[in-house]
């Protein structure tokens, strides 16, 4: 059965090419399909920012405590994802992006520690 990829059209100019390192920059789009849909071992490379990822922040956040625009609340678990804590708006969308995401994870990969995927 064809892949929707198979009907795309592939700028030659920038094309996808460019956007891969080796092997995946020899594939055809449709073999990049089906390899990332397929694959059985995922890998784990973050982009860390060093300030949301900071180990201090991090367990702030397994106590629950979140701080964002330089105001800290504690929100208690489970999070009411609906319910923002300040009364600044920015504040509860800031809480929604999950930077702290990436610093849960690689405290996570360093420790193994289960409280920082289970909080994830």
């Amino acid at each position: 059965m064809p892949l929707a990829a198979d009907r795309q059209v592939v700028s030659t100019t920038v094309g996808y090419r460019s956007l891969f390192h080796a092997p995946y920059d020899a594939w055809t789009p449709s073999q990049l399909l089906r390899h990332f849909q397929t694959r059985t071992s995922p890998r784990y490379f973050p982009v860390v920012d060093p300030i949301e990822s900071a180990r201090e922040k991090i367990e702030h956040i397994l106590n629950g405590r979140f701080e964002f625009n330089q105001e800290s609340h504690i929100v208690p678990a489970p999070i009411r994802w609906t319910v923002n804590s300040s009364h600044d708006r920015e504040w509860l969308i800031l809480l929604h992006k999950f930077y702290y995401a990436v610093g849960l994870g690689t405290a996570y990969d360093e420790t193994k520690a289960s409280c920082y995927a289970e909080k994830w």
